[in-house]
């Protein structure tokens, strides 16, 4: 560990107080390999002997390795490759994935302020510029004309050096950090700067990229904000694909060995920061193989970033149950004897057993030559029927893949109703009552809404300060409670409108709720790391779970209420008991953050999904994995299944809505979702028909889809 002091001089600077005990807080929050850990109490104040001021200090960890500018001049500024510069914007995006999560944006990326451990993880480090985006600050922005301004030449985005950073500026300096370590050229640098036009002249310096690699870094340094990436989601999901191709031209023999450097480079790293090898896996690498040699990886963590198969077809036996359907693969088609070439293996063996024959005593010989004279006719037969065999192929194989077709599943169809207008900014929550006529919903614009789907009413609770991403409704219909980026729980009467109570007890922002089936208890999870049990009745904090080391992301409670799941930002599934408040289980399958879990209402599943982009179903009764569906190519979100447990619904960041057969354990096609990504999805009973309903960023509508079918399918789950 090491100690880190703020300057005597600025001892008395209120700022530079509140930047550095800002770091402390951030860092606190964040449990990740990519930023420093810091004691919870890490952070006090040393008063001195004779009257001087007090120091501040703030005990953290100490990173094992160079900052990147450091490591540049050890490798003698030579440009890194496309693969490891693909390895290394996955971990800092991750890292700013995070970030952002809770509304922070760092304000000061640069290679000084990343550092490179010697597993080959690197770091973020120096967060005392980081800033809130919160609605008072775009307040402040609009009011005041700006914000106190954090600068690095060269690194950091126009807007930012006008004092209006936003959070797509994290970008921008990402960017420019990369044209550094590509080009082994400072931003500034004449070679690539040109101050007359204001332009970034890079690409001629780094011709070992591939064109789309290239394009996507003058994407993140933008000029304007928007004309780079919304979020961490979308940078994340293009160096998914970009990886993907990598993957696929190594494949093909054109992208040589994935730890490769650049053409220019033929140094050899030393001992004290070697060059990490590659590994398109999630954080963290210690547990992913990084820094070895490839061929040393897991065989997970290496195919993780290939293009995913459809659920039904299994690429590894140990991913999918024996039952999982497989591909049609044609049969081989049979040569005739008459065809055959003249060294073909089995006229090679008759040629030798003649030749045999021949030096053989004559009785012998005439006793043998009957029975060559049988092989010879049985040879015969057996190719006349194979012969057969082969003209007959064509049609075997046309009625096989006709009978194949006929048993697989048609895709389902679906088509949009309604869209729901009057959230002013992203829908990130959903949640339909038990008689299914009330829709709850939370939003980025602060408000909670709760739409009548029989009658049109739409009722708004206004009262959070920030950000609405959890909102659950009572079994009764009586109680409705959300929560968001001000870290408390709102409860309000859906029948008046008016608020009832508010919850305080975590520390960081609420980012899922759950109530019983017996509407007493409420269950709410936080970024604090923790999940809290409250008495409705009472209005009282009943408990706290502690275990989990990152972010809580989702929670969900089985049919009975006896048992309650937890997904985190630490990659593990946890399970608790609900009676004695005791962890009985942890699953650790995910590769990356869990964003979404489920129990199934027939009790027979779990179902998780994350940023790995896999959506897991486990056994309820034994944990165990029971299959890994794979057919999204983006962050998975949202989860919701039918009453019976047959269908599943999943909501990705790709911009899809994916149904799946649970029976089958089969893909049944995908509603677009023409917005940047689904946050929140419900299913809703509609008789004899339901209904999916979904919500995201890109638009502030809900979107209501019917199921078209003439059949009756499962009653969706409440």
């Amino acid at each position: 560990k090491i100690l880190k002091v703020l300057k005597p001089a600025y001892s008395l600077h209120p700022k530079a107080i509140q930047l550095f005990e800002q770091e402390a807080t951030v860092l606190s929050r964040l449990a990740h390999s990519g930023v420093p850990r810091i004691d919870p109490e890490g952070c006090f104040q040393f008063v001195p002997l004779e009257g001087s001021p007090p120091l501040h200090c703030m005990v953290m960890e100490k990173i094992d390795g160079p900052n990147l500018s450091e490591w540049m001049r050890q490798q003698g500024n030579h440009p890194i490759g496309e693969a490891q510069a693909l390895q290394w914007l996955q971990q800092l995006a991750e890292v700013l994935h995070l970030i952002h999560q809770q509304q922070f944006f760092h304000r000061d990326i640069k290679p000084e302020n990343i550092m490179l451990r010697s597993s080959g993880q690197l770091v973020l480090v120096d967060f005392g510029a980081v800033r809130e985006m919160s609605y008072t600050y775009f307040e402040q922005l609009e009011s005041t004309g700006g914000i106190t301004r954090i600068s690095s030449a060269g690194y950091t985005p126009p807007e930012q050096e006008r004092g209006q950073a936003v959070l797509q500026s994290d970008f921008y300096s990402l960017g420019c950090t990369f044209i550094y370590l590509l080009t082994g050229k400072k931003p500034l640098d004449g070679d690539i700067y040109n101050h007359l036009t204001n332009e970034l002249r890079w690409r001629s310096l780094a011709p070992h990229l591939s064109t789309e690699f290239a394009d996507f870094i003058d994407q993140l340094i933008a000029e304007r904000v928007v004309d780079r990436p919304t979020n961490t989601v979308e940078i994340l999901t293009r160096l998914n694909q970009l990886q993907e191709r990598l993957h696929q031209n190594k494949g093909k023999g054109m992208g040589g060995n994935l730890n490769d450097p650049c053409p220019k480079t033929d140094s050899v790293s030393p001992p004290s920061a070697p060059v990490p090898g590659i590994v398109t896996a999630t954080l963290p690498p210690e547990e992913m193989g990084l820094g070895g040699d490839p061929t040393t990886i897991p065989e997970q963590t290496q195919g993780q970033f290939a293009a995913q198969p459809s659920a039904s077809v299994p690429s590894s036996p140990h991913r999918y149950p024996p039952h999982s359907s497989s591909p049609v693969v044609p049969s081989p088609t049979v040569v005739p004897s008459s065809t055959r070439p003249p060294d073909s293996s089995s006229d090679r063996t008759i040629v030798q057993s003649a030749t045999t024959l021949q030096s053989a005593p004559s009785v012998l010989g005439q006793k043998l030559r009957w029975v060559v004279v049988g092989m010879l006719l049985l040879g015969g037969i057996i190719s006349g029927v194979w012969g057969w065999r082969s003209l007959l192929q064509p049609y075997l194989q046309e009625r096989h893949t006709r009978l194949t077709r006929l048993e697989q599943p048609l895709p389902l169809s679906f088509t949009l109703s309604t869209e729901l207008d009057g959230h002013t900014a992203a829908v990130n929550a959903l949640a339909l009552s038990v008689d299914q006529r009330l829709l709850v919903s939370g939003s980025n614009d602060k408000t909670v809404r709760i739409w009548d789907l029989v009658t049109g009413e739409v009722r708004q609770l206004v009262g959070h300060s920030d950000r609405v991403q959890a909102v659950a409704i009572s079994p009764n219909n009586q109680v409705v409670a959300s929560g968001g980026g001000d870290p408390m729980i709102k409860l309000w009467n859906p029948i008046t409108g008016e608020a009832i109570a508010e919850l305080k007890g975590h520390t960081s922002s609420i980012n899922d709720l759950a109530i019983t089936s017996n509407g007493q208890t409420l269950v709410s999870a936080s970024a604090d790391h923790t999940i809290k049990l409250w008495d409705l009745a009472t209005q009282s904090e009943i408990a706290t779970l502690v275990g989990h080391t990152s972010f809580v992301n989702t929670i969900s409670i089985s049919p009975d209420g006896t048992l309650l799941a937890s997904g985190a930002a630490d990659r593990t599934i946890k399970l608790w008991n609900l009676v004695t408040r005791e962890e009985v289980a942890t699953l650790t399958e995910h590769k990356s953050f869990i964003n979404a879990i489920a129990f199934s209402l027939s009790g027979t599943y779990l179902v998780s999904a994350g940023a790995d982009r896999q959506v897991n179903v486990w056994d309820r009764g034994t944990y165990e994995l029971v299959t890994t569906l794979e057919h999204h190519t983006s962050f998975v979100n949202a989860l919701d299944m039918t009453l019976d447990g047959q269908f599943l619904v999943s909501t990705s960041a790709d911009q899809s809505i994916a149904v799946w057969d649970l029976n089958t354990l089969s893909y049944r096609g995908s509603i677009p979702w023409k917005n940047t990504l689904v946050n929140a999805v419900a299913l809703r009973s509609t008789g004899s028909t339901w209904q999916v309903i979904a919500g995201g960023q890109g638009s502030s509508s809900i979107h209501i889809w019917n199921y078209d079918s003439g059949e009756n399918p499962p009653p969706p789950r409440p």
